[in-house]
Formats: structure tokens, C-alpha cells, sequence
């Protein structure tokens, strides 16, 4: 797995970062990896958990230097439905829309699970609103006619990627130890559409511990 590679790498070459920001990527939505869960979800969710997981150590390095520490999260916040618990990784009854949001609230249960454990580290999860990152371009001229036409009302929905730049790096730089929920303009939204699921927090975790054979004790 990539993520592991990333994450050997910055231990052996001893780097300790202050700051970490995790985004995702798309996979086929049909692609599974060796244990049976959707890459899908694997690039949205598990690969988050790792990376923050395991680069702890490091960040605890650079707080004990007297450096800042903090993890910022993109993806959907305020915007997750409920947690499907007895469903967790989806291995059945999967669907793409139901991955995309099943994805983000296990983002949210995460970000907050790392808070609660690491008080002294800033866990920012923000919605990077819609960013024209120029995705919407193509070779096809009857496409590129209807897109010509619509680029109006796509510069009104959207913002450049340095505006969002902007926004995502005060929500990372204003962050305060634990938890830290902000919107697309870095505004605080506090607990807003929060998962309400009894106990979905902790399942969620020792799903994950699971999930990615961390060898750690659930506290």
C-alpha cells in the first residue's frame, strides 16, 4: 500500500512533521483490496487512518519540541448521514453514492475519535466547498460548446484553488488542541450534523483498528 510506503519513508529519513493534510482520491468503484473492502472506500477513509495513525509518534515528536501539531481532513463535514453500524466497510449491499457518504461519516467519527484520544493535538476536518480544479475540460468540441455555455454559472458555484488554499490553511493555522469542525470559509461549525448513531464512534474505531491490522489497544 502506498501509505505505508509514505509512511516508512518520513520515519526512517527521521522527519517529524508539524503538519499533516490528508485528502482523497477515486478508485473503481468495483476494485477490492486483499481483505474484501472497496478501494473506493480503502482511498476515502482507510488510507486516512493510517496515515494519521501511524504518523502520531512523529507529531507527539514535534509538540514535545515546542512545535505546532496538527492534522487537517478534507472531506464532506456537516454533510454525512447516519453511520450504517452493522454494515461497516460495506462489504454488502454496496452502492456508490452509499460509499461516497458512508466515506465521510466515517471521517467524522474518526477526526473526533483522534481528538478525544490526542487532546493536545489540533484534529481540523473541514468542507472544501466546490473548487473548479479544471476537471471539467474536454477534447470533445460539442463538450467544450456545452461547457462554454455553462462556465458562468460554474464560476458563481465555485472558487479557484488558491482561494480554497486560503480558506483550508487559516482553518489549519487557527486550529486549537482536539477537535476543530469548519466550513469551506474556515468558519467553526461546531457539532453541526454530527452523527448521532449510539455508539457509532467506538464502533467505527475498532472497526478501523481492525480494518488496517493496527496492533493497538482500544482505550
Amino acid at each position: 500500500m502506498a501509505i505505508n510506503l509514505v509512511i516508512f519513508a518520513l520515519k526512517i529519513a527521521k522527519i517529524t512533521p508539524e503538519l499533516m493534510i490528508a485528502t482523497g482520491v477515486w478508485a473503481a468503484r468495483q476494485a477490492r483490496d486483499g481483505r474484501g473492502y472497496r478501494q473506493e472506500v480503502a482511498l476515502r477513509y482507510y488510507a486516512r487512518f493510517v496515515l494519521t495513525n501511524d504518523l502520531l509518534p512523529l507529531l507527539h515528536k514535534a509538540k514535545d519540541l515546542g512545535e505546532p501539531a496538527s492534522v487537517l481532513t478534507l472531506i464532506g463535514v456537516g454533510m454525512g448521514p447516519e453511520v450504517i453500524i452493522d454494515n461497516l466497510g460495506l462489504k454488502k449491499n454496496y452502492g456508490g453514492w452509499k460509499a461516497i457518504w458512508q466515506s465521510i461519516c466515517y471521517n467524522l467519527l474518526m477526526v473526533s475519535e483522534f481528538a478525544r484520544r490526542e487532546p493536545n493535538i489540533a484534529f481540523t476536518h473541514i468542507y472544501p466547498g466546490n473548487v473548479d480544479t479544471g476537471m471539467l475540460v474536454f477534447t470533445n468540441p460539442l463538450a467544450r460548446f456545452f461547457m462554454f455555455l455553462l462556465c458562468p454559472f460554474i464560476w458563481l458555484i465555485t472558487v479557484t484553488p488558491e482561494e480554497c488554499a486560503q480558506w483550508l490553511l487559516f482553518a489549519l493555522f487557527d486550529a486549537e488542541g482536539g477537535l476543530n469542525r469548519r466550513s469551506n470559509k474556515g468558519d467553526d461549525i461546531g457539532m453541526k450534523n454530527f452523527p448521532e448513531t449510539k455508539d457509532a464512534q467506538k464502533a467505527v474505531w475498532e472497526h478501523s483498528m481492525q480494518a488496517t491490522t493496527v496492533d493497538t489497544p482500544v482505550k
